[in-house]
């Protein structure tokens, strides 16, 4: 992430410091593109030197994205003594007097505190005084489970308010459908993000964290940088929404493929939507297997992008193997498309030349066979889908069938 940037802490965010001194004899934090240079240089020269016995020869130098843009050609390799001063230190031992098996508490249950009484008293206030359409109630977490009422009364409090319900973007479950209230899903973009927010004069916000971006964007409307949509069209969802059960468990690790499926999914029968809770990707499959061993008298569906999916394709024979009840769609565009978005909004390439970092996100060459795939991870049912219609009939057929099912749905 950019330097600037990771005061905001952003989901991405990480003491990557600490990770990397665990198993590196000398960590550098390059604070600017002056330094690039000498520092890479450096962290060679001490891989090369002789080590204790069991010591460990990396070096590792973290680079925060923006020192990369920069040009500096005034500086020449310089010498690593800065960055051998800089090696880690043994790993220190902690002792302490205290006893290892402290005595168990017992919690005794309190009222609630006069403090929050006054809180939730003054937020009811605050919607009511509110003009319509100025108020949301921003949420996550807990705030989005059907669990003990909660988003029930959610929905309760924004009809009685006109307030206008908004979810974090990545959340890591909302129960969803028929008879529950629809939220507004915040976009993950910045720009699209601050925009939605612009219009409230007041929010209030329940078990959510800071809206805060994945990247920082410095500059982009200087840099006239355009909007660019990926996005898969309208009609090839409906296939999907259609035949989807009641009581699904619909793990989304669609991306770009599936932007349409919170709208179009928001009148289907009662269901729990899961999906990224960060910036990484490849959790769609596990996380499918974990929801299928926890609730297996519930269908899960995992809407899965197909580069996504690569990362973790042995969540496939692990599903053969427990005969779980889990349909995996693929959504095969064969590219990276979140990454291409990202690289579009950064402007890299510069001047429309191609790069080596845009090749890296096309993985159709080759195309990659999921049918295959499965079938070699054990999958006894995968299917290629074409079409809409070929998309709901193998969707239906899946969702009567024991054991897990690949749909391998080409865009």
């Amino acid at each position: 992430m950019a330097s600037w940037h990771e005061a905001a802490d952003p989901l991405l965010n990480m003491d990557i410091n600490a990770l990397a001194k665990a198993v590196s004899t000398s960590v550098s934090v390059i604070s600017s593109a002056a330094n690039l240079a000498s520092e890479i240089s450096a962290a060679c020269t001490v891989t090369r030197k002789s080590q204790p016995a069991g010591g460990s020869r990396i070096s590792t130098v973290i680079i925060p994205h923006d020192h990369t843009w920069k040009q500096d050609s005034s500086e020449s390799p310089a010498t690593p003594a800065a960055l051998q001063a800089k090696q880690a230190k043994p790993a220190e031992t902690i002792t302490t007097n205290q006893p290892c098996n402290p005595q168990p508490r017992t919690l005794q249950p309190c009222n609630p505190q006069p403090a929050a009484v006054l809180f939730l008293t003054s937020c009811a206030k605050a919607l009511k005084a509110c003009p319509g359409g100025q108020s949301a109630i921003y949420c996550g977490g807990q705030a989005l489970l059907r669990d003990h009422g909660s988003l029930v009364h959610l929905g309760r409090i924004a009809a009685a308010t006109g307030a206008t319900l908004i979810c974090e973007n990545a959340f890591p479950r909302v129960d969803r459908g028929a008879g529950l209230p629809h939220f507004q899903r915040l976009a993950y973009f910045p720009q699209e993000a601050a925009k939605e927010l612009s219009r409230f004069s007041l929010m209030v916000a329940i078990d959510a964290r800071l809206p805060v971006a994945m990247f920082g964007y410095k500059l982009l409307q200087k840099a006239s940088s355009q909007d660019t949509t990926v996005m898969v069209s309208l009609p090839q969802l409906v296939g999907l929404v259609y035949p989807q059960p009641e009581d699904a468990i619909i793990v989304d690790e669609s991306l770009t493929s599936g932007g349409a499926y919170w709208d179009l999914s928001k009148g289907c029968p009662r269901f729990s939507h899961l999906t990224l809770t960060g910036g990484a990707i490849g959790s769609g499959p596990p996380l499918a297997v974990g929801a299928a061993i926890a609730c297996p008298d519930r269908p899960v569906i995992n809407i899965q992008a197909d580069g996504s999916a690569m990362y973790a394709l042995q969540a496939l024979w692990t599903q053969v193997r427990e005969e779980l009840q889990v349909v995996t769609i693929i959504c095969a565009n064969r590219t990276y498309a979140i990454l291409k978005l990202e690289l579009a909004r950064q402007k890299i390439p510069h001047r429309g030349q191609a790069t080596t970092s845009q090749a890296l996100t096309d993985i159709g060459r080759p195309c990659i066979d999921w049918v295959l795939l499965a079938g070699g991870m054990g999958v006894q049912r995968a299917i290629k889908a074409c079409t809409v219609e070929e998309l709901a009939t193998a969707l239906n057929q899946a969702l009567l069938c024991k054991g897990p099912t690949l749909i391998e749905c080409l865009l």
